[in-house]
């Protein structure tokens, strides 16, 4: 596998990913080394049109390359900052890019659903990612975005994060083995309703965002192989499913996790094991 995370399936691996999914499908790496998902930039869709001609968004903020210009893994990738609904088209955001050796080039991030997927309405959630790598030479590392060269169809006011993460294939990933169980709550907002006399529900608003926290178990195997071994640091996670264990279908990425891990020992034949909790910063899927 290379460096997207994003994975071309094949006509039976995209019947198995409509699936149903059971527990053990799941699995989670930690990253400690290329902990932080650097945020590079953010940007705002202005305008919709069909021609990505460079007037439909802006980059609000940018924060420039945040890795060692020698980081080995580092990939960038675009996400949704917020909802978007997108009903002529797929989201196409176009970048002017800087590439390693000093040369110029493009990159794109297109936003289109699975064709596997039973419902084609394009409507993209919050979080959703896309991988960003150079359209001449794919193989090559971004080293700087150095404009916004279009954003095609989409809606007016969508929210994108551009950030820095650890390739798929790095080798700085490590697998938590024995996992039990791992739950993400992601960062939506939360609903509040607005009261007026005896009607509880006049107004129902969107609310701050929920926390976005993580919780999770796994097996003890020792405080030097299991998150024991992270309990207190900041990390990455990738989050992947696979169905019938050889086709992966789904990756999540959770970066800038502050990780609690506490040992929870049970009695007789009961497992010892591993309660995780922790904070997220960054959060990007991979839809495949």
């Amino acid at each position: 596998m290379g460096i997207r995370y994003k994975l071309d399936l094949s006509s039976a691996a995209k019947t198995l990913a409509s699936q149903g999914r059971i527990a053990a499908q799941r699995r989670v790496y930690i990253n400690p080394t290329q902990a932080i998902v650097a945020p590079i930039a953010e940007l705002r869709q202005d305008a919709v049109d069909a021609t990505g001609d460079g007037d439909e968004g802006v980059i609000t903020q940018e924060f420039g390359y945040s890795y060692p210009a020698g980081a080995v893994g580092t990939h960038m990738i675009v996400v949704l900052d917020s909802a978007c609904a997108s009903p002529d088209g797929n989201v196409v955001v176009s970048f002017d890019v800087t590439v390693a050796g000093g040369g110029t080039d493009t990159a794109t991030a297109t936003f289109a659903l699975p064709s596997q997927a039973a419902n084609q309405t394009r409507v993209f959630p919050k979080g959703m990612a896309v991988d960003l790598v150079p359209d001449t030479d794919a193989t090559l590392k971004i080293t700087a975005i150095t404009g916004l060269n279009g954003i095609t169809y989409g809606a007016v006011g969508t929210l994108f994060r551009v950030l820095a993460v650890p390739a798929f294939n790095d080798s700085s990933w490590v697998e938590l083995k024995r996992m039990r169980s791992f739950n993400g709550a992601l960062p939506s907002p939360a609903p509040v309703d607005i009261a007026h006399n005896f009607d509880s529900s006049l107004d129902i608003v969107q609310g701050r965002e929920v926390l976005p926290s993580l919780s999770g178990s796994q097996v003890a195997a020792g405080a030097y192989d299991d998150a024991r071994r992270y309990n207190g640091t900041t990390v990455a996670l990738m989050v992947q499913d696979w169905v019938d264990g050889r086709t992966l279908v789904n990756t999540q990425v959770f970066g800038g996790v502050v990780l609690g891990a506490k040992m929870n020992s049970g009695d007789g034949n009961a497992e010892q094991t591993i309660d995780l909790d922790g904070m997220i910063r960054e959060f990007a899927l991979f839809l495949v």
